[in-house]
């Protein structure tokens, strides 16, 4: 779990991505050249989306910052790869 307050960045645009969340409490929204585009609130994903959508992304997009205090669940991406080879 990864706990976040109020107006942090959680993803930054052109970082590299290297885990998979889901909000679990909280809001954020997305940022895609200074404009809010999106709000995101419980159950959004943010981090590695390849695993949602099966893109070979490697860098976020657009910057994600909370809206809101609130809790994501985290899985790092290389542990989410060990679990995939485990069970395909």
């Amino acid at each position: 779990m990864v706990f976040y307050l109020r107006g942090d960045d959680i993803a930054k645009k052109d970082d590299w991505i290297d885990f998979f969340g889901i909000i679990v409490y909280g809001s954020a929204f997305i940022t895609f050249n200074y404009d809010n585009m999106k709000t995101l609130g419980v159950g959004s994903m943010i981090g590695q989306m390849n695993a949602a959508d099966f893109t070979a992304r490697e860098k976020h997009l657009a910057t994600i910052t909370a809206a809101t205090d609130g809790i994501i669940a985290v899985i790092a991406f290389g542990e989410l790869k060990m679990e995939v080879r485990k069970a395909p």
